[in-house]
């Protein structure tokens, strides 16, 4: 959902707007936490043998990841 900083009646008080910040803040963070988890599942290195579920089981990771901030996120709004 997209709000915008002065919406309503008038504009937020200094709290309201740090508290969504920090909301903001904790969904880039969980967002770049799940890009990293899906790299490494899908990167993959030299010494690496055959090519396995890695990618499968980063997309289920990083896809647990991003639940749980929506959850930590919505319980806080």
């Amino acid at each position: 959902m997209t709000r915008q900083i002065a919406a309503g009646y008038g504009i937020p008080s200094g709290p309201a707007l740090e508290e969504r910040i920090h909301i903001l803040e904790s969904k880039v963070n969980a967002m770049a936490e799940a890009i990293l988890i899906l790299a490494g599942g899908l990167e993959g290195t030299p010494m690496d043998g055959p090519r396995g579920d890695g990618g499968s089981r980063a997309a289920r990771l990083a896809h647990d990841v991003l639940i749980a901030a929506q959850v930590t996120t919505h319980d806080s709004d």
